[in-house]
């Protein structure tokens, strides 16, 4: 018959916690792995459709500048990012005489 000393039993005991504790682990990375992927996929798809509605939209206006230029509009857009336009003053009335007059 096969005889266990108790070192024995505890060096069992020891190495199935061992393996217990390794297999609970890799379940739980498991599912972590799971669920980002899953989460991956929801950003994914919702990236997916802001772009198609910045695409839409951007063909949109791109349709309503050919529009506007195609009916002989001056471009809005010459003056560039650099050349703000210059802010309204009111003109001078006889009621509102504080007021600067319009150059």
């Amino acid at each position: 018959m096969f005889r266990f000393t108790i070192r024995d039993v505890l060096w069992l005991t020891v190495v199935v916690g061992l393996g217990v504790s390794w297999w609970v682990d890799n379940k739980r990375i498991e599912k972590v792995i799971a669920t980002l992927e899953k989460e991956g996929q929801q950003q994914r798809a919702a990236r997916d459709d802001e772009l198609a509605v910045l695409r839409e939209l951007q063909a949109t206006q791109e349709r309503e500048y050919s529009s506007l230029m195609g009916r002989g509009l001056p471009d809005l857009l010459s003056r560039g990012p650099g050349r703000p336009m210059k802010p309204l003053r009111p003109r001078p009335t006889p009621e509102n005489t504080d007021a600067e007059p319009n150059p």
